[in-house]
């Protein structure tokens, strides 16, 4: 019993001792204060101790490699700051806008005043607003030199224009523009369309062109039948060349039946409208009696007023009737 409680107290003293052992040496190590870092000579006035430094990755990692950091990116170039608008032009002051039906007029009265300058440009300002009257009339100024210097190649653009508006006057100066090469190379098939499209639309001239075509084989077989047919048609659309030509046709039985009377009345339509070659037929029906009652009188005289006015064919009969009167003729018999 005595040896229990002696071990008892043995053991209580040995905890005993090492309680305060273990009290002593916590309150020697609270009342120590560790001297400051350089830079951080303040701090122990605080009463606290800094933080200790962040450990530094190679004393924490120096086994495990370095990790790898993405390149920064490189810096974007700066904007190249816009260039400056230039500034803009100051508008002209426009003139007030013409219709092309108040420009054709302007131009037609300044044309018919004998103002040739300013008809072109009027005539001009109605065209490009697409009037085919206007386009024709340019055509014509430039062809006759009229405000400007004569030109085939503009007058037939012009004639062009207007052609393929539909205007019938055009057609026909562009037909017979192909027909003689002017302004353009010649072709005769172009000449025929064109003048055919006129004709289409009975113009006069066209028609007589026509005529001629088929006379003389231009670009097409030789063709009485069609050339009578054309120059009839023209002839009474009222051109004059066209009577003269029917009349020939009529006489000599080319293209059509033979009726001497016939010839006599175209030929008179054409005396009568000027054609001083179908003065000289006329009159030489009148000597021979062909297609008319004989008036040898009426004849001559109808062949005088011809050669008066230089129809060779006139002097050549004239000579024929009497050699010694009209002497002066004889090389036009030859």
């Amino acid at each position: 019993m005595d040896y229990r409680k002696r071990s008892s107290l043995v053991v209580f003293i040995l905890v005993l001792l090492v309680a305060c052992f273990t009290f002593a040496a916590a309150e020697e190590l609270r009342a120590f204060t560790p001297p400051p870092l350089p830079g951080e000579e303040g701090a122990g006035e605080t009463g606290e101790a800094p933080p200790p430094p962040p450990p530094t990755i190679q004393e924490e990692h120096k086994d495990e490699p370095a990790p790898q950091t993405e390149p920064e990116p490189a810096p974007a170039p700066e904007p190249k700051p816009a260039p400056k608008p230039k500034p803009k032009p100051k508008p002209k002051p426009q003139e007030p806008k013409i219709s092309a039906e108040e420009a054709f007029n302007k131009g037609l009265a300044d044309y018919q005043a004998g103002n040739h300058s300013e008809a072109l440009k009027w005539f001009t300002i109605s065209a490009e607003q697409s009037s085919s009257s206007a386009a024709y009339n340019l055509g014509v100024m430039y062809k006759r030199g009229e405000g400007t210097e004569a030109n085939p190649q503009k007058a037939f653009q012009w004639f062009s224009r207007a052609a393929q508006a539909g205007d019938a006057e055009a057609q026909a100066e562009l037909g017979y523009a192909y027909l003689m090469g002017k302004g353009t190379e010649q072709n005769y098939v172009q000449a025929r369309f064109w003048l055919q499209r006129a004709a289409d639309q009975d113009h006069a001239t066209a028609e007589y062109n026509l005529g001629t075509l088929y006379r003389k084989g231009l670009g097409v077989e030789v063709d009485p039948l069609k050339s009578f047919y054309w120059y009839e048609r023209a002839a009474r659309h009222g051109d004059v060349k066209s009577m003269l030509n029917v009349g020939v046709f009529y006489e000599r039985a080319w293209g059509t039946v033979y009726s001497p009377r016939k010839a006599v009345q175209w030929y008179e339509k054409a005396a009568e409208n000027g054609v001083t070659q179908a003065v000289a037929y006329l009159g030489e029906c009148y000597v021979t009696g062909k297609g008319v009652d004989k008036d040898v009188k009426k004849g001559i005289s109808l062949l005088e007023q011809a050669a008066k006015k230089d129809v060779d064919y006139a002097k050549k009969v004239l000579y024929e009737i009497d050699s010694h009167k009209y002497y002066k003729y004889k090389k036009y018999a030859q």
